[in-house]
C-alpha cells in the first residue's frame, strides 16, 4: 500500500511528530501500518495549519488581488471559498463586490481553460445536463484537472466508491467532459471519458 499511494501522489511522512499524535493531522491523512493496519484520518489536528472552509471579512488593506483569490480557488483543493452561491456570499461576506466577483470567476475559468488572465475570444462547449437515460460517451469539451489529486467516483456522490481502473487523477490531467449532473446537495458533477493519460 506504502509504494501504491506513493505512485497514486501522496507524500509519506515519517517523522515523529506524525507518528505520536494525531496534532499535525489533517483530514484525509492515511495512517499505514505496513503491517498490521491502515486508516484514515477524519480529524484536525490543532498544528496542523489546516483551514477550515470559514472565510473572515478582510479590511481593505488585506483584501487578496482577483488574481490572488482566482488561483487560490483554481489550484487549491482545500480552499476555504466553497462553490456557486456559497462562494458568491463568502466573497461578498469578505468585501468583495458583484463586479470582482465576477472578474474572480473569469480569471478562475482561464485558469481552468489554462489560458492567459486575458479573457478567451470564444466560450467553452456547452455541457450537456443528464436528465434520465444513458450518459452520452461523446466528449463535449475537455476539461483540466486542478486539484492536487481528484478521486474518480462510480457515481456523483462522495459516498460512491472510486473507479477501479482510474481511481485518483493529479493536477494537471487534461479529460474530456461529457455530461454533467446534479448530487443531492445540489452540486454539479461531470461524466468524464478518460483516454489513458493519468496524469
Amino acid at each position: 500500500m506504502r509504494a501504491g499511494f506513493k505512485a497514486a501522489g501522496f507524500q509519506v511522512l515519517t517523522d515523529s511528530k506524525y507518528l505520536t499524535s494525531q496534532n499535525y493531522l489533517m483530514p484525509g491523512d492515511i495512517l499505514l501500518n505496513d503491517v498490521n493496519h491502515v486508516a484514515t484520518n477524519i480529524g484536525i489536528g490543532k498544528n496542523s495549519g489546516y483551514s477550515q472552509n470559514v472565510v473572515v471579512k478582510d479590511s481593505a488593506a488585506n483584501k487578496k488581488s482577483l488574481d490572488e483569490i482566482a488561483k487560490e480557488i483554481a489550484t487549491n483543493p482545500n480552499h476555504p471559498w466553497g462553490n456557486g452561491d456559497t462562494r458568491i456570499q463568502r466573497l461578498a461576506a469578505a468585501g468583495y463586490t458583484s463586479a470582482e466577483i465576477s472578474s474572480i470567476q473569469n480569471k478562475i475559468n482561464d485558469l481552468m481553460r489554462g489560458t492567459s488572465s486575458k479573457p478567451a475570444s470564444t466560450s467553452p462547449a456547452a455541457v450537456p445536463t443528464y436528465t434520465s437515460g444513458t450518459y452520452s460517451k461523446t466528449i463535449a469539451r475537455n476539461g483540466k484537472v486542478t486539484a492536487n489529486l481528484l478521486n474518480i467516483r462510480m457515481k456523483p456522490t462522495i459516498r460512491s466508491n472510486n473507479l477501479t481502473s482510474y481511481p485518483i487523477l493529479k493536477y494537471g490531467t487534461i479529460v474530456g467532459v461529457c455530461m454533467k449532473t446534479k448530487d443531492e446537495d445540489g452540486d454539479f458533477w461531470y461524466y468524464i471519458r478518460i483516454t489513458g493519460n493519468k496524469g
